[in-house]
């Protein structure tokens, strides 16, 4: 075809032809009428999911679902493959991870530290006992399963996949979650974004040592070495950066931000880490005092706009491989065994040692409800996985849908958990109380006595 021609002209040498910029134009043209689809579905479901209370992010989800091989690429011709070719899905998905970066530094620099010195010790355990208890059980369904996956991945880097697989709670999803229900100021939500902040620690040189196992192309030793490098630059990036925004001028100060990010986005993914740890540490690491300057570069009407165009990209992409109809019945059950699986040890073990290290009976609840959304960090992980061969096709969508199913739970099960119970049952009960709340009351001799009968 031409872009394999202007290739092998580009290889050997000569005059550039007109036709040679024609692969470049097709792609860009491609990728913004890529862009505009996953932002016209996305926004015609979030009108239909709104009314079901799932967060925008579950429109973005299924946009992808829509216009991936589970819908659209069941047309003739595959009208899917043709759009989403992937030199625009490499473009498109370095413009979500770029907007999912600058997410992830916000709202890691908006966390308010102070407000968890009676929550850090719920923290610690449900940051440990929701990793552990998930980790071990996928561990034990790998075992299981291992003998069906057709790519027959070595047993013990597989174990370590997929217990790490179950173990994910996706913290932009998370982020979004409680931004949407405006829940940033209960406890219950610190504690379960601090938890799921820290997993993040553990859930990517978990998964670069599993992929190391595989390819023993890098010694898990030096990937351990090579992760704690990274962090330790991380966090030095962050202290320069605080410098920058007390003794720069503004625009240079925004300048070296938006630079020192990426540079400490960079250090993790080259470290075997994944961007994500570095733009959540980055937030993390920078100077209280110079946080708001920070955020204030972020909040301009340029990047805003594109970060909310950019954003949806980032969650519609890892669907468009999943084909729900290729799974077969034997899939189906696979999906069964793993779902009840995923929930009952990430749901339960972060409600349950929540509830040991002191929340209350509700908080603890709620914290394991959202600790349970995984979200498109799970995806990315499941898409590491594929690459590696760690995975088949089919696991890949069993665990994919196994990821949206436990997300799209998420935000109705928050709500029955959050929502006053007897006012839930009875609306009209609520508003009596509030009505009666509001009255002065009376005394029992000002009533007549012909009332009592």
């Amino acid at each position: 075809n031409l872009s394999r021609r202007c290739s092998s002209w580009r290889a050997g040498g000569g005059s550039a032809p007109t036709e040679g910029r024609i692969p470049r134009v097709h792609t860009a043209a491609l990728v913004v009428a890529d862009m505009a689809l996953v932002l016209v579905v996305g926004g015609a479901l979030r009108r239909v999911l709104g009314r079901l209370r799932q967060p925008p992010v579950m429109a973005d989800i299924l946009a992808g679902l829509v216009l991936g091989a589970t819908l659209l690429g069941t047309l003739p011709g595959d009208p899917s493959d043709a759009l989403f070719t992937a030199d625009a899905r490499s473009v498109l998905g370095a413009l979500g991870e770029a907007a999912v970066v600058a997410y992830l530094f916000a709202a890691a620099a908006r966390f308010d530290r102070t407000a968890l010195g009676r929550e850090r010790r719920i923290v610690g355990a449900v940051a440990a006992g929701s990793f552990a208890v998930p980790w071990l059980a996928g561990a034990g369904l790998a075992v299981a399963v291992h003998g069906a996956v057709a790519v027959d991945p070595p047993l013990v880097p597989f174990a370590l996949f997929l217990g790490t697989a179950l173990a994910v709670t996706a913290v932009p999803v998370l982020a979004r979650i409680v931004e949407e229900r405006r829940m940033a100021g209960r406890p219950a939500a610190r504690i379960a974004l601090a938890a799921a902040g820290a997993q993040e620690l553990v859930v990517w040189p978990a998964l670069a040592v599993a992929v190391a196992r595989t390819s023993s192309s890098r010694p898990a030793g030096l990937v351990l070495l090579a992760g704690l490098t990274s962090l330790a630059a991380v966090v030095a990036l962050a202290r320069l950066a605080g410098a920058a925004l007390t003794r720069a001028p503004r625009a240079a100060a925004a300048a070296a931000v938006l630079v020192l990010l990426g540079l400490a986005a960079a250090a993790t993914q080259l470290a075997g880490l994944h961007l994500f740890v570095g733009a959540l540490l980055f937030g993390v690491a920078l100077p209280a005092q110079t946080r708001d300057a920070a955020l204030v570069v972020f909040e301009t009407q340029p990047l805003r706009f594109a970060q909310s165009v950019c954003l949806p990209l980032f969650f519609a992409l890892p669907a468009l491989k999943v084909d729900v109809w290729a799974l077969g019945a034997d899939g189906f059950w696979l999906l069964a065994a793993v779902l009840s699986v995923a929930v009952t040890a990430k749901l339960g073990s972060a409600a349950l040692f929540a509830r040991r290290a002191g929340a209350t009976r509700g908080d603890a609840l709620t914290v394991g409800a959202l600790m349970n959304a995984r979200g498109l960090v799970e995806l990315v992980v499941l898409g590491i996985g594929l690459e590696a061969g760690l995975i088949d096709e089919r696991l890949f969508s069993v665990m994919v849908l196994m990821a949206l199913l436990t997300t799209f739970a998420t935000g109705p099960l928050v709500d029955r958990l959050t929502r006053p119970r007897r006012a839930a049952h009875a609306p009209w009960l609520g508003r009596y109380q509030s009505a009666v709340a509001s009255k002065p009351h009376f005394e029992a001799a000002d009533i007549p006595p012909e009332s009592i009968q």
